[in-house]
C-alpha cells in the first residue's frame, strides 16, 4: 500500500501534480477570492476568516501600516492584494496558474496600482519584475512548501538579487521535530489529492541564512499559538526579513 504521509524523510513531490492541484482550485473561483485558495472549515473553525485576519494583522504589525510597493510571489487570484488594498502604493503579482492571473486582473480592473503576470517561483518573469521598479516589500505566503529541496534555494537566491527592501514570508510548517511530506494525500478539506512539503521552521531559516545573506530576520513566530490545537501536526509560521 502506498504511503501518503511520510515523516522525517526528504521526499520529492511532483511539480506537475502541484500545478494540476492549483488549476483545480482556480476552477472554484465562484466561491470567492479567498475560498478558492484557502481551506474552508476545519473542526468547526472558519479557517478562511481566521487566516485572513491573522495574515492582515501580522503584516500590518510588521510594516507599521505604512504604504507599500509590493511584489508578491504566488499571488493566486489576489487575496493579499485585496486584503492590503488600502496601503498599496503599487502591487505586482506573479503566479504560475494562468486562471488565477486572469481572475486577479478582473478583480483589480481599472486600478492602475495593480499588475499581474504568469510566472513560477522556479522561473520568475524578470522583465515584468524589473518594470515595477524598486519594492518596499516582497511577499511569499504558502508557496515554497510546494518546492523541493533542490528548488527552494534557487528561488531565494534569485529573490536576494531583486530590488526589494524587506520580505514577509509565511509557510505552513511542521509543528513536530521532523518534517512531514504529503504525497497524493486524499484531503477531505481540499476535496482532492494533495502534495506538499511541511518543513520545520529551522529548515527555512537555513535557506534564509545561506541564500538571503543580505537580509536579517526582524521578527518571526507562529501565526497561531501551538496550544490552540487547530492542527495536530502543522501550523503557520511567518518571518519578517529586512535588508541590511
Amino acid at each position: 500500500m502506498k504511503e501518503h504521509r511520510i515523516y522525517g524523510e526528504n521526499v520529492a513531490i511532483r511539480g506537475e501534480d502541484v500545478k494540476a492541484f492549483w488549476a483545480k482550485r482556480a476552477a472554484l473561483a465562484g466561491v470567492g477570492v479567498t475560498r478558492s485558495t484557502l481551506q474552508g472549515n476545519h473542526g468547526g473553525v472558519d479557517l478562511t476568516k481566521m487566516q485572513n485576519a491573522r495574515d492582515n494583522e501580522m503584516f500590518r504589525e510588521c510594516t507599521g501600516g505604512s504604504k507599500q510597493r509590493i511584489l508578491e510571489f504566488g499571488c493566486g487570484n489576489g487575496r493579499w492584494g485585496e486584503m492590503l488594498k488600502d496601503i498599496v502604493e503599487s502591487y505586482s503579482g506573479i503566479d504560475f496558474t494562468p486562471e488565477f492571473i486572469e481572475q486577479a486582473r478582473e478583480l483589480f480592473a481599472g486600478d492602475g496600482r495593480f499588475r499581474f503576470s504568469v510566472g513560477a517561483l522556479t522561473e520568475l518573469p524578470m522583465d515584468f519584475i524589473r518594470a515595477g521598479g524598486e519594492y518596499t516589500m516582497g511577499i511569499c505566503a504558502g508557496c515554497v512548501m510546494y518546492l523541493n529541496d533542490d528548488e527552494a534555494p534557487l528561488f531565494y537566491k534569485r529573490v536576494a538579487e531583486l530590488p526589494i527592501s524587506a520580505l514577509f514570508l509565511k509557510e505552513t510548517v511542521s509543528a513536530m521535530d521532523k518534517r512531514l511530506t504529503l504525497v497524493d494525500f486524499p484531503s477531505k478539506e481540499l476535496q482532492t489529492d494533495y502534495n506538499v512539503v511541511y518543513r520545520m521552521p529551522s529548515e527555512y531559516e537555513a535557506f534564509y541564512r545561506d541564500e538571503l545573506p543580505g537580509f536579517r530576520i526582524e521578527r518571526k513566530g507562529w501565526l497561531y499559538p501551538p496550544e490552540s490545537g487547530i492542527w495536530a501536526e502543522t501550523n503557520n509560521y511567518f518571518w519578517h526579513l529586512v535588508r541590511g
